[in-house]
C-alpha cells in the first residue's frame, strides 16, 4: 500500500522536527515570540517571556509580577475653582 508507506515516511521525518522545536530555549533578553515569530518560545532557566507588543515578546530575567509597578508621579491635581469666563471685545 502506497499510503501506508507515505504516512510512515512523513512520520519519521517529522518526529525529529518536533523534537528539536521542544528542545529550543531562548537566552535571556532574546526574542520569544511575537508577530511572524517563528523561533524559540520557552525562555532560559530564571526568564519569562514578556509581552512588550503584539511584535516584540523578549525573555527577561526574574519572574513575571501579577501587581503593576508603582506609579513614578503623582495623581493629576483636580480644578475646584472655575475658570473665570473670558468675554470677548465687541466688533
Amino acid at each position: 500500500m502506497p499510503f501506508k508507506n507515505t504516512f510512515i515516511t512523513i512520520i519519521a521525518l517529522a518526529i525529529p522536527a518536533l523534537a528539536q522545536q521542544t528542545q529550543s530555549v531562548q537566552t535571556v533578553y532574546g526574542l520569544c515570540g511575537g508577530l511572524a515569530w517563528d523561533g524559540p518560545t520557552i525562555c532560559a532557566a530564571g526568564s519569562y517571556c514578556s509581552v512588550l507588543n503584539k511584535v516584540w515578546y523578549q525573555c527577561l530575567p526574574g519572574t513575571p509580577t501579577s501587581t503593576p509597578p508603582p506609579a513614578t508621579s503623582a495623581p493629576a491635581a483636580t480644578l475646584t475653582t472655575p475658570l473665570p469666563t473670558i468675554t470677548p471685545p465687541p466688533v
